[in-house]
């Protein structure tokens, strides 16, 4: 409780002076015990990003938490782990109960809104002029107010994924995936039904989660548009965001080359149904590349290039990542802060890379030879400096991809024009920003 009287009968120059006095020998107290003191760094992260047992990374992920442990022996780590969809919601209501971890993983989509919020520590005192030069583009985009609010891991591409034996089968090079929309549409009619009425020449998540509009939005950068105006509030009503909407139309009902079964798929859907050969091409995050030879696909017959786009338009795909970061009301900062930089090492960060086909965020990564030793991986990593993107530099991400969800499924599913569809949830969202 404030109170609203004089405390001591002091003016509060004199107050202020005098506590300044009485906190002297308690700082130089502090500053002796801070090497020996015990505490415990809270850690709040989804339980797929400490390596399970069976993990090729646990050995890797012993090794930077020994190192920081024995650097620190009066540092108790203990780790809360959850759900990834869960971590959204439990971060925030932990901070609204005075109780936040010191450390958080999240996801780049939460980072702008919560930086906003005062959720995050600045960690830009913490790092090296040679750190903050380090960061691709597309880290880079992930600043609030020129600062770094969190630290990002490694990052992912989205990518074209694709059945070198149906191209075969099609009379097509295998090695040759189409580079343009136009592409897509003359060598899809090609692709398609060349193993039965139920295969089809191209596939997208286009069903309600959060996923699709994540695949999609490339295609309006692509465009030279984008979705986001003045201030975080929607754009969804410019040529851009119809043209790059009424591309998958078309695929699906001029075209037909796309079934329209989409409209219900989720990640795991479109990976088992090109898993079964039903789909000649699909629209993925690189991440899957690994799953789909993981699950039994013939790596030979595995081939992925760049997204397509339109002729008269650029090469653009869609960047993705989940960061560290500390609370703003930690009691241990700098501790924390070095936690993160133990799990952000080069021998750390390269052998998760070459395991899970990850992409750098550091240009020192980037242009190591270390990092990517697969060709393919080396030609992903290029391909994300080059052309990926953040897209969801908005105060409610989450709204704002379920505004642009609602919007694509009406309009895919035929239940509105698409200037019906993106007006009416441009509206809504920006509503939510008054």
């Amino acid at each position: 409780m404030n109170p609203k009287g004089p405390i001591l009968g002091l003016k509060p120059s004199a107050l202020l002076i005098l506590v300044a006095f009485l906190m002297v020998p308690a700082l130089i107290f502090a500053g002796g015990e801070k090497e020996t003191e015990s505490l415990t760094l809270r850690i709040l992260a989804a339980n797929s990003i400490k390596p399970m047992p069976d993990s090729s990374l646990v050995d890797a992920w012993n090794r930077a938490e020994e190192k920081y442990e024995k650097a620190h022996p009066n540092v108790k780590l203990e780790y809360e782990m959850m759900p990834v969809s869960e971590i959204f919601t439990k971060f925030v209501l932990l901070v609204e109960q005075g109780d936040p971890p010191d450390i958080v993983h999240l996801p780049d989509a939460v980072m702008y809104p919560y930086a906003q919020a005062g959720f995050l520590e600045d960690l830009t005192p913490y790092m090296s002029n040679r750190e903050l030069n380090d960061f691709t583009d597309f880290a880079n985009s992930l600043r609030y107010d020129d600062k770094v609010y969190c630290i990002p891991v490694s990052t992912d591409v989205r990518v074209l994924v694709y059945n070198k034996a149906l191209f075969r089968n099609a009379g097509l090079d295998e090695d040759t995936p189409p580079e343009h929309w136009e592409d897509v549409i003359t060598m899809g009619k090609k692709l398609n039904h060349v193993e039965g009425e139920d295969q089809y020449a191209y596939g997208i998540i286009a069903g309600p989660n959060f996923h699709t509009p994540l695949m999609w939005m490339p295609l309006v950068w692509q465009c030279g548009g984008s979705l986001i105006g003045e201030g975080g509030k929607a754009d969804f009503t410019n040529d851009a965001v119809f043209r790059a909407a009424g591309h998958y139309y078309d695929l699906i009902y001029k075209h037909e080359i796309m079934p329209k079964t989409v409209l219900g798929m989720d990640e795991d859907a479109i990976e088992r149904t090109f898993l079964a050969g039903q789909l000649a091409m699909a629209v993925m995050g690189n991440w899957k590349f690994t799953s789909l030879i993981e699950k039994g696909f013939n790596e030979d017959d595995l081939g992925w290039g760049p997204l397509p786009y339109p002729k008269d338009g650029e090469p653009a795909t869609l960047g993705g990542s989940w960061n560290w970061a500390v609370s703003a009301d930690t009691a241990h900062p700098e501790a924390a802060y070095e936690f993160i930089a133990a799990m952000n090492t080069d021998e750390f960060l390269i052998e998760e890379a070459q395991a899970a086909f990850r992409v750098p965020v550091r240009k020192s990564h980037a242009n190591s030879a270390r990092f990517a030793s697969d060709p393919r991986h080396k030609a992903m990593i290029e391909y994300s400096v080059e052309s990926g993107r953040f897209g969801l530099d908005t105060p409610n991400p989450i709204g704002f991809a379920t505004a642009l969800i609602t919007a694509l499924q009406m309009y895919w599913g035929g239940a509105a024009s698409a200037e019906e569809a993106f007006s009416a949830q441009e509206a809504e969202y920006n509503k939510t920003l008054q």
